[in-house]
């Protein structure tokens, strides 16, 4: 999960610890990957930097962790973590696989190598009582090789005793994974493809109002939460948008970072609250036009930059009214 402020700036803001922002989206994603892995699928999760995928990986984790009370580990992940992931070859993930599951050593030769890990998966899967599984994970999936997304969907077709598949691939990676995906059929057809770009309401602007007040509760205030969830492109971005504002009110001298510790411009808070220049001028009893050259810093007529201030004030406070009885 993200952590990008640091404890003491934290402390300072009375947080000894963090919340966990699950919101309804980020459910359904979690719970489709969790029925992929108890399925044995091929899955892939795909984003732009800074949106949240591997979060929603660990929370995946940690919810299949948290399941097992008997303490037996029904589900094994395997992380793949190659530096040189242009280069990764199916082999490198049959050794991955070898080590982090049994305690023998990869065979040399390649056969023999993928043999072994069919075995050692079988009997993981088709032998013992409680079918463990295990979930190959590969970050930054991008960056691979086509033809090794087609030799992992090879290896993950391999039988033992009849039986196939025996593990499941979470492949996590920016929008060119799903281009790398399409160019074998055989291979994009079968992956269940969970893209972010495509989920129309991903992070929208309620997502990360909702997203920053379960993380930081009262140490954000309302106002301060919409702002930023106007600026923010994502989760990653929130967190640099917070810590930035978190040193500017400890800095002054606050406990709660308000709207003062935001700087914003009038486009921003438009942009912030999701109004038009029609709607803005509607509320400020100005036209349209006026209102353009105001929040493009055309007019310089104080009266009028006033006007259009004081509405979006009171349009904030309306959205920031109407959220609190929501929440």
């Amino acid at each position: 999960m993200i952590h990008y402020q640091k404890k003491s700036l934290l402390n300072h803001f009375g947080l000894s610890s963090r919340g966990t922002y699950r919101g309804l989206i980020h459910e359904k994603f979690i719970e489709s990957i969790k029925d992929g892995i108890y399925d044995n699928q091929l899955m892939a999760i795909v984003g732009r930097y800074g949106q949240g995928k591997s979060t929603i990986a660990e929370l995946v984790s940690y919810d299949i962790n948290q399941s097992n009370q008997s303490g037996v580990e029904t589900v094994k992940f395997v992380y793949i973590n190659s530096q040189n992931l242009e280069k990764l070859n199916v082999s490198g993930v049959l050794n991955a696989i070898v080590w982090d599951v049994s305690n023998e050593s990869p065979k040399n030769n390649a056969e023999a190598k993928a043999r072994q890990a069919a075995r050692i998966l079988g009997q993981r899967y088709v032998d013992s009582l409680k079918k463990k599984r295990t979930c190959i994970v590969i970050e930054n999936a991008h960056r691979m090789h086509h033809s090794t997304l087609m030799q992992l969907k090879d290896f993950w077709e391999t039988k033992f005793m009849g039986v196939s598949p025996l593990l499941s691939i979470l492949l996590i990676g920016h929008p060119e994974l799903t281009e790398k995906l399409a160019r074998r059929k055989e291979v994009f057809w079968r992956f269940q493809l969970l893209d972010m770009e495509k989920e129309e309401k991903w992070m929208c602007f309620d997502e990360k109002v909702n997203y920053l007040s379960a993380v930081f509760g009262h140490a954000i205030d309302s106002e301060a939460r919409a702002f930023i969830a106007g600026k923010a492109e994502g989760p990653l971005h929130m967190e640099i948008l917070v810590r930035e504002t978190m040193e500017t009110a400890k800095l002054i001298g606050k406990h709660v970072v308000d709207a003062e510790c935001v700087p914003q411009t009038l486009k921003e808070k438009m942009s912030a609250l999701g109004v038009s220049l029609a709607q803005l001028g509607e509320a400020a009893g100005l036209p349209k036009s006026t209102v353009d050259d105001v929040v493009n810093g055309r007019s310089k007529t104080i009266d009028n930059i006033d006007k259009v201030n004081a509405a979006l004030q009171e349009m904030m406070a309306r959205r920031t009214k109407k959220m609190e009885v929501v929440g």
